[in-house]
Parts: C-alpha cells; sequence; structure tokens
C-alpha cells in the first residue's frame, strides 16, 4: 500500500494527522510509514522534510516503491494515531529555491539554450549546472531576468498528465519519464517535469541572487540563494562589511579601496622586511668561515620560505648548513648542500632522537622536532665532529 502525499494537494499544509502502519529499527533511528503525510521525501535535488511524529522527532524523510518513511529518533506504537508537524519554515525556504530554479532555468534554456544538467538543494540555497559556459554578463542577464519574474508575481501551477497528454506539452525533463507525470508551470517563464514543491507565486520566491559560478565540465555550475536564504546572506555580507569598514576606519562602500591600500602598504612592508631579512642574512652568513664544513644556526619564527632564503646565502661559505628555527615550543629544520651529499640519513637520525617527522630532497630534508636547543647542539656536535 503506497503512501498518500498530502504535500501535493496542499505545499503549504504542514500539519495533519495519521495512523502508524510500520515501524522498524532502521541503524540507530528508527522507520515509521504512515497511512498519509505532510512530509516530502527526499528525491529530484530536494531534501526530505524535518519535524515532529508525536514527541519523536523526524531527522529525515525517504521514499521508495512509493512507501515513504519517515527517519525518528524514538518509536511510535504500530496503529497508533500520529500527530505530524513539518518543520514547515526549513521547507518553505526549499519550496522559494526551488521555483527559483524553475525560472533561471527556463530562462538559460531561452537565452542561451542551455540545459540544466544537475540540480541540488542544500540547507542555504542550491547548486545548478548548466551544459553551456556561461560568461559574466550571461550571469548578470539571468539573474536579472529572475528577479524581474518575482516583480511580477506569475502564478505557479503543477499538475498531473498522463504519457500521452505530456507529450503535446514542450517541457524539461533530465529523463525520459512514463506513467503520469507531473509538470509545473511558472507562467512566460518555464514549463518542467518535477516532483518537488514549490511557491505559488513567483513573488513569493524573492530576491533571487547568484553568489557564486565556476567553468564545470564543459559548462557551468552556479551557487544561488533565494528568498530568506537571500535575505540571510545579505545579512551576513553585510555584517562583514561593517566590520571590515569599523577596522579599517573607512564606510562601507569605501570598504575595499581600503583593503587595497592596505594591500599594497602590506607588500611594500613585506618588500622591505625582506631585503633587511637579506641583510641581516649575509652579515650572519660572513661570520662562517669560508670553506666550512657545516654551518649551525638558531632562529625565531622563520617560514620555510625564510629558511631557505637563508641557507641559500650561508651555502656559499659552507659545504652543509643546518638551520633549526624555533615555532611554539617547537623546532622547523632544514638541512641544506649544494653538493651531492644525501643529507636525508642525517634528517633522520635527527627524527629519531627527538622524535620527529619530516622529508624532501636528498640535499635539503626538513622536518620538525621537539627538543631544547642545548639537546640538538650537543646532538649535532657528537653527529659531526
Amino acid at each position: 500500500m503506497k503512501t498518500e502525499l498530502l504535500f501535493y494537494s496542499d505545499p503549504y499544509a504542514a500539519e495533519f494527522t495519521a495512523q502508524v502502519l510500520e515501524c522498524a529499527p532502521d541503524s540507530d533511528k528508527w522507520r515509521i510509514v504512515l497511512d498519509c503525510t505532510c512530509f516530502y521525501p527526499e528525491g529530484g535535488g530536494q531534501p526530505g522534510d524535518t519535524g515532529r511524529l508525536n514527541e519523536v522527532n523526524i531527522l529525515d524523510t525517504r521514499v521508495k516503491d512509493g512507501i515513504v518513511s519517515h527517519i525518528a529518533d524514538g518509536p511510535l506504537n504500530v496503529g497508533a494515531q500520529a500527530m505530524g508537524a513539518v518543520d514547515f519554515a526549513r521547507r518553505y525556504r526549499f519550496m522559494q529555491n526551488h521555483a527559483g530554479e524553475h525560472i533561471i532555468s527556463g530562462l538559460a534554456r531561452e537565452y542561451f539554450g542551455a540545459r540544466n544538467v544537475g540540480f541540488n538543494l542544500a540547507e542555504a540555497g542550491m547548486r545548478i549546472d548548466f551544459d553551456v559556459e556561461l560568461s559574466d554578463d550571461d550571469l548578470a542577464r539571468l539573474e536579472r531576468g529572475s528577479n524581474e519574474a518575482t516583480y511580477r508575481n506569475l502564478p505557479i501551477t503543477a499538475c498531473f498528465y498522463s504519457q500521452k497528454d505530456a507529450t503535446a506539452l514542450d517541457y524539461r525533463s533530465k529523463k525520459e519519464l512514463t506513467g503520469d507525470i507531473r509538470i509545473i508551470t511558472v507562467e512566460d517563464y518555464d514549463t518542467c517535469a518535477c516532483a518537488g514543491l514549490h511557491v505559488a507565486r513567483t513573488g513569493e520566491i524573492g530576491i533571487f541572487k547568484i553568489i557564486s559560478h565556476q567553468r564545470y565540465k564543459g559548462g557551468s555550475r552556479i551557487l544561488a540563494v533565494c528568498g530568506y536564504d537571500a535575505l540571510d546572506d545579505y545579512r551576513g555580507k553585510h555584517e562583514q562589511i561593517a566590520q571590515i569598514s569599523a577596522g579599517l576606519s573607512a564606510k562601507p562602500n569605501e570598504a575595499s579601496a581600503a583593503v587595497r591600500r592596505m594591500s599594497d602598504e602590506l607588500a611594500q612592508v613585506r618588500f622591505a622586511k625582506n631585503n633587511l631579512q637579506r641583510q641581516i642574512f649575509t652579515y650572519k652568513t660572513n661570520a662562517i668561515s669560508e670553506d666550512s664544513p657545516f654551518a649551525l644556526f638558531f632562529e625565531e619564527g622563520l617560514t620555510p620560505q625564510e629558511m631557505q632564503l637563508f641557507a641559500n646565502e650561508a651555502v656559499v661559505r659552507a659545504t652543509v648548513v643546518l638551520i633549526f628555527s624555533e615555532n611554539a615550543g617547537n623546532y622547523n629544520y632544514l638541512l641544506f648542500t649544494n653538493g651531492p651529499m644525501d643529507l636525508r640519513d642525517l634528517a633522520n637520525a635527527i627524527n629519531a632522537a627527538f622524535g620527529g617527522r619530516g622529508g624532501g630532497k636528498p640535499n635539503a630534508p626538513q622536518g620538525m622536532i621537539s627538543a631544547t636547543r642545548q639537546d640538538i647542539e650537543r646532538f649535532i656536535e657528537e653527529k659531526i665532529k
């Protein structure tokens, strides 16, 4: 016996009463089957509904062979009456986004002959894949057209058609369909086979905003948000801009220019630092006796790139350079030579002595150890004497 799907007759219905037909363990949860349900099961890129049945929480909803399973955190008695309550605020966001997807997909087909070849709704927005590579200008046109559709507040209808009657319609579908086909129509914008739930009018979609895009499998992948998700996205970004502008002592509409100025200033500071650091490395290198077999240095807070820069300077006067840089109580090390010598045995010995780890090329192994400077100096003296 298939579950009666109440959400198709009224997608806005969030409460209902049903009889429990089955209740069985499902891993550490319970799988509950009802005679009817307002819970939409996962499918067509739209997540399953969540909510409550009596005193248990519904964590997910799935369907197989027409039977809807409610995944719960506790059991219900078979034969009992269950009062269901869908988390409608969550579902409504999905309905807004799903309806928005129909509009942009219809426009992409109209403007660029693009097909929607992939779709997924997430907890905050949606991902849509098109089989045509779309430019920034193309996406701006699609975004503007989608928002114009919401302003028009057009009806969105859902009807079941027989396979024969559906053939008379010019509708989108990712695959060949049989039996009765549910067709979603957004007046003037889209006709598509779809099992999902949508708002009743385009005005309910609210803002449509593309938040990112990339090339994907010869086409384009976009991430977009509608309605409440778009509002949350805007609110979050507005708060970030407000914090950034306050930190930079700039007006919000001048924050990007202030960031560029700070970036330029930081680049100048880094350039000056690198010059000073190179001078320091040269000064320390000049203290090494020419043709020394080994040169050992202890530094603080050097990055791997800075350690390599120092080694390049020091190896001019020493055959092997050993640099240990203290960082958060540990030492990062670099062993370096310009000759054919393989320093990995020495690096392995250092790691074994001090519980370290590392790797790298034979002439430039590097790693990290936990030890004191005195212990490292004593070990190196014993190894190279």
